[in-house]
């Protein structure tokens, strides 16, 4: 027993210090983390697509945004219409700016090639340079109410999704209050904060309707009126009517809803 407490009590043979460096090199290092791919080349973002936006440091999210802001304004014509677009990372300009690539503009003939191609045009084709000149973009402002899509696929920065958009709202509504009712036809709202100003609407043009021959669809079609609040003004107009048209007792309706509403709704009859 005693000397086996005598061994205990010996000091362990020192670890040589090649030993124990071979010892920590072996040991597992931390697993590296998923690295973001960068972009070095050209970046065309006129074609981008959603993996090139995220291998450019967007996450998908950001990348799908940036393909319907893409798609709203009619493309990235420069870097100004890319640089409105907010779903860009903080930096993101300055670190690929001398990367981004652009649509180039028309070549612009010159004065006297045009002079001197004129005849040859109007005897080959039959048709003048007026009549192949591309339609020249709408004075502004240009009424909600009163315009076609041809006359807004001219207008700089509205795209076939944003003029879609003006004429189902339209469709549905009846017509356009006011030129603010353009956030919830885009259902969104920095891009139409964008489009404000270039366009007028007068509430005189609209439709309006007898409450007493409105369905909860109809209703529902109507600016602002959630599912609910539309089933919540058939049951009040069954109930209590709706005399000259107004509505502005119905509870369970949110008051700025029934303003609204109330520039849409006529008088039923001889009521």
């Amino acid at each position: 027993m005693e000397v086996w407490l005598a061994r205990l009590q010996e000091e362990p043979d020192p670890i040589p210090v090649a030993t124990l460096l071979m010892a920590l090199d072996r040991l597992p290092g931390p697993e590296p983390g998923p690295k973001r791919p960068l972009v070095t080349g050209p970046i065309d973002v006129q074609s981008l697509d959603s993996a090139g936006w995220v291998a450019a440091g967007l996450t998908p999210k950001q990348a799908a945004s940036a393909l319907r802001y893409r798609a709203a304004v009619g493309g990235f014509r420069n870097e100004e219409v890319l640089r409105r677009m907010r779903v860009l990372p903080e930096g993101w300009m300055e670190r690929y700016g001398d990367q981004l690539r652009f649509p180039e503009p028309p070549p612009v003939e010159s004065i006297a090639s045009k002079g001197s191609g004129r005849s040859q045009q109007m005897t080959t084709s039959g048709e003048g340079p007026s009549t192949r000149r591309r339609a020249a973009a709408p004075r502004e402002p240009v009424d909600l109410n009163r315009t076609d899509s041809l006359t807004l696929l001219r207008m700089k920065g509205v795209g076939p999704w944003v003029a879609g958009r003006i004429l189902e709202a339209r469709r549905k509504w009846g017509g356009f209050a006011a030129p603010e009712q353009l956030r919830e036809a885009l259902g969104w709202d920095s891009l139409a904060n964008v489009l404000l100003s270039r366009f007028e609407a007068n509430a005189a043009d609209v439709v309006q309707r007898c409450p007493d021959s409105l369905s909860a669809s109809d209703w529902k079609d109507m600016p602002g009126v959630s599912r609910k609040e539309a089933e919540v003004l058939v049951r009040y107009v069954s109930l209590h009517g709706a005399p000259g048209g107004n509505v502005s007792g119905c509870l369970g309706v949110r008051d700025s809803v029934l303003r609204q509403v109330a520039i849409y709704l006529r008088p039923c009859g001889g009521k």
